[in-house]
Formats: structure tokens, C-alpha cells, sequence
């Protein structure tokens, strides 16, 4: 049972800055992303770092360094402990994005934070892949917490999770997509369980417009070919393994069905580009319907195309970009969004004072990078810019020679410890001889040089001349000798017997296969000699900083539709379908928080929804109201008319139940057949820990149970007197017979999930303990006692769309067509649209035939309970 939930931002509230937030589920303390911002800025981490120690479960939703990026950090320094979980995408495109910032930030500084061991230990090691909708079931600080993640469509393997603590659901789906792209489906923050406890999204992307595929292709085709058709290059800055794949393929695509063909070169310029395709090209099942539809039906893969191959030219160094692409005009993708640092960084001091040249952007950069200085109004004319620059160079003079002594020395102090460890490993390989007991005792040279036995009768007198030198322990019987520190026994000579030779007229048979070299010896042989060729020798290099000033000439601008994000008014839809109990909002500025809030507190009822837009390092405590384990007696369970109903891969009943709450017995006990005998003796025995307070019981039954439960407990555990007056389901509570707690089963959830709709507000639980009632007698009693309580009516479970009330309707020849405002119209007299606050279908038209045979259609998409 929660008492609160207590949500923490140590960064990344109320800015851009990345995500980290804190998140305690009654005890347990979840630790929602570890991001970091390209600066690698070691303050900002103190927060975390702080709380590191004490984080129970780490869960990650998308693979950029916003929202991975101090992973690495926390595993090698931070003390994080933790179990971290994230979607298998996330794990090894985040391996991606930090193998780049380690190596752009290697190129221009003496880099120490992480290295890649503690990459590769961070997201090899640390990080347990999980698949989506796959849940996970843990026990953390004697609490059970379920995880489940679905598809955010923002990036590849990107998450929204899920977390079920009891019967309260927490929500965390940041960075959501809901539009469908080339290689993603749209994300599923709306399928997540309605009417969650807590809902935390983010608002960094509420100037966000709606705009759909065509629109923005054409905006960047327009924009590209503008200044290919001038004589310039494009430079457009991406990140590492996430939003490029998207660029991408459209870029790719772009390429491929323009006529005429263009003739400018398309690159990437990354450190990872190669690996990352690698890594995405075995990622089908985690793309869009359309690539896994294209992979199973023709095994096209869009990552391996003999097109993509031919038309996307990897470089890894600006060098390879003029080697590659040429002289003329071209289209470069270079890692380093922000450029702070990275080859996007040094594609713009090689491109930015050419005023043909244009720097396109597809996401907003973060304020105060140089990126943001780039997009910001400015006045016409060049833009001065003086930027630190650095680069490696190779020692020389005094330096290299300081360097290799201390190299040298270094080597010597390591050969030197590995020697001493070679030392004391053999002498610990140094094992006593062996004494023993039988016929033949331990043997002895004598001093005339004849080896003698020693009989058993003196071997005591020899362990005591020597039980406390270093030759008793050694097995030396001669006084004055010891064995060299380190010393093994002696070995002797296993010669092993010459082969038969094979000979022939001409002398010995020679084995030719040994000889000759196949093919894939000779491959690989040309592979390595190849490998060695391009093997530069490993000189050793510093880091010069200089001051470089750049005349910035070249058109800065940012395309809008390419961020991978819902705009504002898309999610406040999907904020207000979920309809959450309480609402935080994180990760825009101050002004798209509050518009954001605003807007929420507006559309969302106050009694329905509490909205809270925390500060960095505030604590939002959301005071849960109390929940009970409720056991449902084996009589009102049986007696159940349940409806089956799937959900995702999930298939469960629902039924009705209508009861009445009785607390139940502290102690449970068993007994016969009450309601047979008429009386029986209980035996009072301690309860079980854990087991639910509260026990549902059929109507009408409860005040009975209750009265034989205080009759059996003044008369001291003896016979239950009157017990023939009670219904069966009474006897049955008055009893502990039928109601030791078992493990909940699929029709149990089935009422679990009916009692929580109809206001019973609980977790429910088998208590079904040995022989259950009769099935038809407990129908019956059930029936009854339903009976007097009345019909409830109708209710219609699961949420059914337009597109499906007309396939069902066309199954059954009844034509209809879609009309302008979301109207479906039938036979031109109907019309199903959806309409009020929560989206119900409703039918217009006249009481006819067709009006009658369309509403049963239209019931039969439901489960109707």
C-alpha cells in the first residue's frame, strides 16, 4: 500500500537542460534518465552524483546524451549500483552517441571524464536490455514494481514508461512522438493505462507545428537544392545514432527519386557512422510497420539498399570529406549538433565564411551553444565570431624526450611489479610433499647416498625435528639445505613416440593440404596486410588551444518538422484522454512551461487533474488515497457471469460484482462442512502475513458471517452455534475453510479489474483455499442475491475507432464513406461521429431499419458488460 509519491527534478525542470529526475515510489527511488549536456559540465552532476548512492532502479528512455549521456560517469565514479533498464536500441545507439562525444572531445582536449572501457562497461555491462511491452516484474526495498515500456517514436528504441506499484500507475514519457516517420511508428503514450496517479511529460517542444510529410520534405528539398543550384554546400549539424537515421533515409530517398538525378554528393561525416548504420540495419523489428512490412515481404532492408551504399559516403575526418566528394558542391551530415565541439564544428570553420554556403538545422538547438548564436537575429552582413579552437599536435624536442623517459620508466615500474607478481605466484605453486600412512612411507636419502623408508614409527620423530623450519614444511630431510625461493620440483621428460611415416617410390608422403592457402586464408591475409599498411605509428601528441576568428557569411536556418516531436495542442489531446490525477510538466523554458500549464489547467477539469511545474531540486509529494487488499469469497467468485476481453496481448474477464465489504478474521481456521452440518468446531490459528484486511462477500451475507464469526469467538473456538441459518456463502465466511490467500489467476484479475470500475477500489485476490461451492448452487445464490441489487445497465469497454465501424459495417454489405469533421456516413441518412470530452461515438439519423442494423454493428465492436 503507497502512502505518496514523492517526483524530484535534479535537473532539467524549467530549461533545456537535459533530463534527470528523481522519482519515490514509498520506498523505492527510481532514477528517471541520466542525461548530460555536451560541455560534459561536471557541476551539474553534483545533484546527481549525491543521490547516486541511494538510487534503486535506473530506467532510460531515449539513447542521446540528453537523456544517457552521464551514464558512463556515474557506473566508473558516481557509485551508481543500480539495475538500469532501457529498450535493447537504447543501449547500443547510446553506446554510439558517447563513442562519438568521447572521440570529438579526445580531438580537442586532454578528455579524462570516462574513457571507452567505461562506456563499453556502462551499456554492456550495466544496462539490461528489455523489448517493448515486455513487462518486468521486481522486488526493490521489499516493494513489488512492475515496469512496462512502449514505443515513444521520437528515436529508435525510444520509451515510455510505465510503472505499477499496487494498484497506482506513474506514467514517464518525455520527448513523445505520435506523428509515424519513415522509420518509426507513431509512439503510444495515449495506449498507456488511463487514469494514471501521475503523469510526467515535458514541454520543451509546445511551439512545436503540426506539419505533415509531404509539407517538410518539400521545405528541406527546397532548401537544399537552393543552395546546391548556387554553387554552395550544405552543412546540417546531427546528432550521433538518433534523429540522423531519420534525416537520413529521407535524404536518401530524396536522392533516389529526384528526376534528373542529382549529381551532388550526399555524406556523413561521424566518428560512428559506419557502426551505427551496422547496429540500425539489425534493428527491423523495432522500425515502422512499412520497413518491417518491406524486410518480410521482399527483404529489403532501407539501411542496406545497394542504393543507400552507393549514394551515402562515409568519412570519418573532414580530410575524407574532399577526398571522397570532391571539390564542387555537396551535402555533408556531420555529427555535433550544437557545435561546441565535434566535425560539424570543423566542417563550419572550413564552410562558414563562403556566403553560398548554408548551415540548415532540423531541431532547435539549446541556448547559449553556438548554434543558438548562429539562428538568433542578427543584423545584416557577415557575423564576427572568435572561437577557441583546438587541436593535436606531435611532441617534439624536449618534450618527446620527457616523454619517453617517463614512458620507459612507467614500462619498468610495470615490468617490475609483474615480475614480483610471477614470484610470488610460483611460490605459492609450491605445495608440500605429500605424507602417507600406507605400506610405502615417506622416502629418505641417507647420508651414505641410499634412499631408505622412513617407517611409520619414526615418522613422528621426523615432524618433530622439523615442525617449525621452512624444511619440514618443504619435505628437505637434509639439515642445512632449503630450497631457492620460487624453486619448483623437479620435472622429468615425457617423450612421446615418433608418428609412423607414410613413404612412397619417391620418399616421404608430405600432407599438401597444410600447404595450399584458401581462399579465405588469402582474403584475410590480404585484409591484414591491408590493416597494417594504414597503420600509423602512435606518436605521441599534446593539445594546442588557439583563438580563431571567423567572418560567419554562410545562411543559417531551421526547418521545422524534423524534431521527432508531438506539437503542443497534439499532446494536450492526449494529456486529457489519459486524464491523470496529477500532471508534471518538465524540460521547456519558463514561458513554454507556463503556457503549457496554463493551457492543461484550461482544458483539464481541477477536480480531475492537479497540475505542478516543479524547480530544479523543488520535491512535488502526492498524497495517495488509501488502497486495500480486498479477498473475494469462493461463493461470489464462481457465482461470477464474466465477459471475456483482450487488451494489447493481454486477455482477461470482467464481470460485475456486487458484494458487501466485511472485515475479515484475524485468525484463520478450519472446519467441515458448516453449512451441511449445521454446526462444526473451528481451530483458531494465527493469520498469514499479508494476507488482505477485507473480505467481499455475497449481498445479504455479511451481517450473518459477521454475527457466527462473534458467536464462535465468546464461545472460545468451540462449536459454532446456529450455523444452519446461514446461507452457504455466510457458513463459508463464518469458516476460514475456503479462504486461505492463493495466487491470483486470469479470471481473479478479471474481477480485480471489474471491482476497481465499479468503484471498489482495491486489488482483489483468490481466496479460493480447497473445495470450491458448487458452481450451479453458488450461480444461483449469486443470481439471487444480484437480483435484489437490480440490472446495472450497459457498459461498453475498449475504445473503438471510425476506420473500424466501417470495415465491420462493409463486412456486412452496409456501404458508408467518410466526410469532412470526422463523419462517417451510412447509406446518406446515418452519421457515427465522435463527439464530447472523452470521445464517444455517436449516431444521428432517422429510427429506421438501417438505423437499428448499423447500432448493432456498431455494439458489436465492444465488450458490453
Amino acid at each position: 500500500m503507497t502512502a505518496t509519491l514523492q517526483f524530484r527534478p535534479l535537473y532539467g525542470a524549467e530549461s533545456n537542460d537535459p533530463f534527470c529526475f528523481l522519482l519515490k515510489i514509498g520506498s523505492v527511488t527510481v532514477l528517471l534518465d541520466c542525461g548530460w549536456n555536451e560541455q560534459f559540465d561536471l557541476q551539474l552532476l553534483q545533484p546527481l552524483l549525491q543521490a547516486a548512492p541511494d538510487v534503486d532502479l535506473v530506467l532510460l528512455s531515449h539513447p542521446d546524451t540528453r537523456h544517457v549521456g552521464a551514464l558512463p560517469y556515474l557506473v566508473a565514479k558516481g557509485g551508481l549500483k543500480a539495475p538500469v533498464y532501457a529498450a535493447a536500441p537504447v543501449s547500443k545507439l547510446g553506446m554510439m552517441f558517447m563513442y562519438d562525444h568521447h572521440a570529438s572531445r579526445n580531438e580537442v582536449s586532454d578528455f579524462s571524464l570516462f574513457g571507452l572501457e567505461d562506456i563499453d562497461k556502462a551499456f554492456t555491462n550495466t544496462v539490461k536490455p528489455v523489448k517493448h511491452h515486455q513487462p518486468v516484474n521486481l522486488v526493490l526495498q521489499g516493494t513489488a514494481l512492475r515496469i512496462v515500456g512502449y514505443p515513444a517514436g521520437h528515436m529508435l528504441g525510444g520509451t515510455v514508461w510505465v510503472l505499477e506499484a499496487g494498484s497506482e500507475v506513474v506514467v514517464y514519457g518525455v520527448d513523445t512522438n505520435h506523428n509515424k516517420e519513415r522509420h518509426l511508428n507513431g509512439g503510444q503514450l495515449s495506449n498507456v493505462p488511463s487514469r494514471p496517479a501521475l503523469l510526467i511529460t515535458d514541454c520543451s517542444r509546445v511551439h512545436i507545428k503540426a506539419m505533415n510529410r509531404a509539407t517538410r520534405e518539400k521545405a528541406l528539398k527546397d532548401a537544399i537544392l537552393g543552395v546546391l543550384r548556387r554553387q554552395g554546400s550544405v552543412l546540417l549539424p546531427v546528432d550521433s545514432a538518433g534523429r540522423m537515421l531519420e534525416l537520413l533515409l529521407t535524404l536518401e530517398k530524396m536522392w533516389a527519386t529526384t528526376e534528373p538525378r542529382l549529381p551532388y554528393p550526399l555524406a556523413l561525416l561521424s566518428h560512428v557512422g559506419g557502426s551505427t548504420i551496422d547496429y540500425a540495419r539489425n534493428m527491423i523489428e523495432w522500425m515502422s510497420d512499412e520497413v518491417q512490412r518491406e524486410f518480410n515481404v521482399s527483404n529489403t532492408n532501407p539501411l542496406q539498399t545497394q542504393h543507400f551504399k552507393n549514394t551515402i559516403r562515409l568519412c570519418h575526418c573532414p580530410a575524407d570529406v574532399s577526398r571522397l566528394c570532391g571539390p564542387g558542391p555537396k551535402v555533408v551530415l556531420a555529427t555535433g549538433i550544437s557545435l561546441e565541439a565535434g566535425l560539424a564544428r570543423q566542417m563550419l570553420l572550413q564552410w562558414g565564411a563562403d556566403p553560398r554556403n548554408a548551415v540548415l538545422f532540423t531541431q532547435p538547438p539549446r541556448g547559449g551553444t553556438l548554434a543558438a548564436d548562429l539562428l538568433s537575429p542578427r543584423p545584416p552582413g557577415p557575423l564576427s565570431l572568435s572561437l577557441l579552437v583546438g587541436r593535436r599536435v606531435p611532441l617534439q624536442g624536449a618534450e618527446l624526450e620527457a616523454f619517453e623517459a617517463a614512458r620507459l620508466l612507467a614500462e619498468a615500474a610495470a615490468a617490475a611489479a609483474a615480475a614480483g607478481e610471477e614470484e610470488a605466484a610460483a611460490a605459492a605453486a609450491v605445495l608440500p610433499m605429500r605424507e602417507s600412512s600406507g605400506v610405502l612411507s615417506q622416502l629418505k636419502r641417507s647420508n651414505t647416498g641410499a634412499v631408505e623408508q622412513v617407517l611409520p614409527e619414526q615418522h613422528a620423530a621426523f615432524d618433530a625435528f622439523g615442525s617449525d623450519s621452512a624444511m619440514a614444511e618443504e619435505g628437505v630431510l637434509m639439515d642445512g639445505f632449503a630450497p631457492p625461493a620460487g624453486a619448483m620440483y623437479a620435472m622429468f621428460p615425457d617423450e612421446q613416440e615418433l608418428l609412423q611415416q607414410e613413404w612412397d617410390a619417391y620418399g616421404a608422403v608430405v600432407d599438401t593440404s597444410g600447404l595450399r592457402m584458401t581462399d579465405e586464408a588469402l582474403e584475410a591475409g590480404a585484409a591484414a596486410a591491408e590493416e597494417e599498411d594504414q597503420d600509423v605509428e602512435d606518436v605521441p601528441t599534446k593539445v594546442v588551444h588557439e583563438q580563431a576568428s571567423l567572418s560567419f557569411a554562410a545562411t543559417a536556418q531551421l526547418l521545422e518538422g524534423y524534431s521527432g516531436a508531438s506539437d503542443a495542442r497534439s499532446l494536450r489531446t492526449i494529456v486529457a484522454n489519459l486524464a491523470p490525477r496529477a500532471l508534471v510538466l518538465i524540460g521547456g523554458g519558463m514561458i513554454e512551461t507556463m503556457e503549457m500549464a496554463n493551457a492543461c489547467k484550461r482544458e483539464l477539469p481541477p477536480q480531475q487533474t492537479r497540475v505542478y511545474t516543479p524547480a530544479t531540486g523543488e520535491t512535488v509529494t502526492l498524497p495517495l488515497a488509501p488502497s486495500y487488499a480486498v479477498a473475494i469469497s469462493s461463493t461470489l467468485l464462481h457465482g461470477l457471469s464474466k465477459h471475456a476481453l483482450t487488451s494489447g496481448n493481454i486477455t482477461y474477464d470482467v464481470a460485475w460484482l456486487d458484494g458487501e465489504l466485511s472485515a475479515r478474521p484475524s485468525s484463520t481456521a478450519s472446519a467441515g462442512d458448516a453449512s451441511a452440518a449445521g454446526s462444526s468446531s473451528t481451530t483458531a490459528a494465527p493469520a498469514a502475513g499479508g494476507e488482505p484486511a477485507f473480505i467481499l462477500l455475497p449481498p445479504g451475507t455479511a451481517a450473518a458471517a459477521q454475527d457466527a464469526l462473534q458467536q464462535q469467538q465468546h464461545s472460545g473456538g468451540g462449536s459454532l452455534q446456529g450455523a444452519g441459518s446461514l446461507s452457504a456463502a455466510a457458513a463459508a465466511a463464518a469458516n476460514g475453510e475456503h479462504f486461505e490467500a492463493a495466487a491470483a489467476t486470469d479470471a481473479v484479475e478479471g474481477a480485480s479489474a471489474a471491482a476497481a470500475a465499479a468503484g471498489g477500489g482495491g486489488e482483489a485476490m483468490d481466496v479460493d483455499g480447497s473445495a470450491a461451492p458448487d458452481d450451479a448452487a453458488a450461480a444461483a445464490a449469486v443470481a439471487a442475491a444480484a437480483a435484489a441489487v437490480g440490472d446495472h445497465g450497459g457498459i461498453f469497454i475498449g475504445d473503438v475507432k471510425l476506420s473500424e465501424v466501417k470495415q465491420a459495417l462493409a463486412a456486412v454489405g452496409v456501404p458508408s464513406e467518410f466526410r469532412p469533421g470526422g463523419r462517417l456516413v451510412v447509406g446518406g441518412s446515418l452519421v457515427v461521429r465522435r463527439d464530447g470530452p472523452e470521445g464517444q461515438l455517436l449516431m444521428e439519423g432517422p429510427l429506421c431499419e438501417d438505423y437499428f442494423k448499423v447500432r448493432d454493428v456498431v455494439y458489436s465492436q465492444y465488450n458490453v458488460c
